[in-house]
């Protein structure tokens, strides 16, 4: 019995240990790793922010800002990975939702993907759970798969 195990664990490993085939076609994924391709879109994100940024501070009552301020600073937290952007836009985004009372559905999915991005799941439920009653049906459902 050991001797029949021993043959086919080595069977095995030499018909598994063939020729390697990749898994991917390098001209699929070359252009991603250019060093301009993520460069231009932070660039232009970052441009946007500042405006964003200029509009908050002549008029900081504006939720409208906040929000689009919180969107650029997702955005660029995942273009960069710096923690820091999803924390700013975290921020502006139950400020602007505690200022509409938490009425609008679109910034509730907005709260909810950004708990997502930082593994809060609980927190992300809630407000998909918030936003179900008061949001259209359709994108709800769309936004759970």
């Amino acid at each position: 019995m050991r001797i029949l195990t021993l043959v086919v664990i080595v069977a095995l490993l030499a018909t598994g240990c063939r020729q390697e085939r990749p898994v991917a076609r390098a001209a699929d994924y070359e252009q991603y790793l250019q060093p301009g391709f993520v460069a231009a879109k932070k660039e232009r994100a970052e441009k946007e922010l500042r405006f964003w940024e200029m509009r908050l501070a002549a008029d900081t009552g504006s939720f409208v800002c906040q929000s689009e301020l919180a969107s650029y600073h997702l955005k660029l937290f995942k273009l960069t990975g710096m923690v820091e952007h999803l924390r700013q836009g975290d921020s502006l985004l139950r400020e602007s939702s505690a200022r509409l009372r938490h009425s609008s559905p679109e910034l509730l999915y907005s709260l909810s993907q950004a708990s997502v991005m930082q593994h809060r799941f609980r927190d992300a439920a809630g407000y998909m759970d918030s936003a179900a009653g008061k949001g259209d049906a359709y994108a709800f459902c769309l936004l759970q798969f």
